[in-house]
C-alpha cells in the first residue's frame, strides 16, 4: 500500500496473513501536506514494514524502513517537512 493525501488524519489497516509493505512515496509523487498524521495498523500475522522510497527521509534516513513489532502494533507517522516523515509508538523502532 502506498499512503495518498486522503490517508491525513485516518488510520490505515493492514490486514494480511503474508508479509506487507506500507509506502511513503515522494511528495512529487503523493502531494501529502506537511503536518500530516496518519496511524499504520497491522491486523494480522503478517509482517507490515514502513517504508520510505529514495528521496524520503524516516526519522533521518533516506529510503530507510522499519518493521511494525507484529500483530496487533501500530506506528504513527507525520510529515514534519517535505519528503521527511517522522515514525513513533513503538518499542525499539530501528530505521
Amino acid at each position: 500500500y502506498t499512503l495518498v493525501p486522503d490517508d491525513r488524519g485516518k488510520s490505515v489497516y493492514m490486514s494480511n496473513a503474508l508479509p506487507n509493505t506500507v509506502t511513503i512515496d515522494t511528495n512529487a509523487n503523493q502531494a501529502c501536506d506537511v503536518d500530516m498524521v496518519c496511524m499504520i495498523r497491522q491486523l494480522s500475522a503478517g509482517l507490515t514494514t514502513v517504508s520510505a522510497v529514495a528521496g524520503v527521509t524516516l526519522n533521518g534516513v533516506d529510503g530507510g524502513s522499519v518493521d511494525l513489532d507484529g500483530q496487533w502494533k501500530s506506528v504513527v507517522l507525520n510529515q514534519y517537512a517535505t519528503d521527511s516523515w517522522w515514525i513513533e509508538g513503538m518499542s525499539g523502532v530501528v530505521v
